[in-house]
């Protein structure tokens, strides 16, 4: 049997991922992949067992007295900016308030007339629905930059699970069920290489438009410069002996600024 064929098989999604859709495919996987992270803090890791990852935590962000609480709740910021992309922003103030008191409207002329309809809703919505709606949009954001800004420590966030047995007797009778039980094990993280790879495919994706305000040779600059900054993580900084440190540092960061920008434009 083709060894494609088998993958395809054993990996159900691997023939859904299209490039031309890249920001709902990146979202979904990246909110998994930030939940499970969440449980395995909440349900199975104690904080005395988190000391070197705390460490790194408290360097990602430049302090030196975080805890397990704090790291939560940036995960969970993380969480629910993902979540509510990948659901189409469900929670969105102004999709409520349309929802409520537009629907019918929006239903029956939508196809007709998008223009009037489109036009005739944004004189109606209410001030109050317009700055609540301005909150939701910055708290997706701020979860959408929290993530790219502490990418590298993510990246290096495995997951260790097992089953802790004080009792020897105990320790035989798991053995005999099953020997992994006994023993600790780590979930891969490997969010960096699926971030790549989509990129990669989008860039060779013929696409047909662009994010308002630039031009297409901008995008494609902008997207190769993202490209480099994954290609430098995965690869462990391969080119930096091209460039300057200087440079080097600012073409990297430069990557990620504008990952985190333009994130939500990443679909054609």
């Amino acid at each position: 049997m083709n060894k494609k064929t088998i993958y395809k098989r054993h990996c159900m999604w691997y023939n859904k991922r299209h490039p031309h859709n890249l920001v709902d495919d990146l979202t979904t996987y990246i909110k998994y992949s930030l939940r499970d992270r969440i449980l395995w803090l909440e349900k199975y890791c104690r904080e005395d067992g988190l000391h070197i990852t705390l460490m790194k935590f408290n360097k990602a962000v430049g302090s030196q007295n975080k805890s397990k609480q704090d790291l939560l709740s940036v995960l969970r910021k993380m969480y629910f900016s993902f979540e509510e992309v990948s659901l189409d922003f469900p929670n969105s103030p102004w999709n409520i308030w349309l929802d409520k008191n537009h629907k019918d409207c929006v239903t029956k002329n939508l196809k007709r007339e998008v223009d009037y309809v489109t036009y005739k809703v944004a004189c109606e919505t209410l001030d109050s629905v317009k700055e609540a709606q301005k909150k939701y949009d910055s708290t997706i954001e701020e979860g959408i930059k929290l993530y790219v800004n502490l990418m590298e420590f993510i990246f290096d966030m495995s997951i260790d699970y097992g089953y802790g047995a004080t009792k020897k007797a105990r320790n035989r009778q798991l053995r005999k069920i099953n020997s992994i039980l006994t023993k600790v094990c780590a979930f891969g993280n490997d969010q960096e290489w699926y971030i790549y790879e989509g990129l990669v495919e989008f860039k060779k994706s013929k696409r047909y438009g662009h994010p308002c305000g630039l031009t297409a040779d901008v995008w494609e600059s902008y997207l190769d410069n993202m490209i480099f900054t994954f290609h430098e993580i995965i690869y462990y900084n391969e080119n930096s002996c091209n460039y300057s440190a200087e440079e080097y540092k600012q073409k990297y960061n430069r990557g990620k600024e504008l990952f985190g920008k333009y994130f939500l434009n990443l679909w054609d």
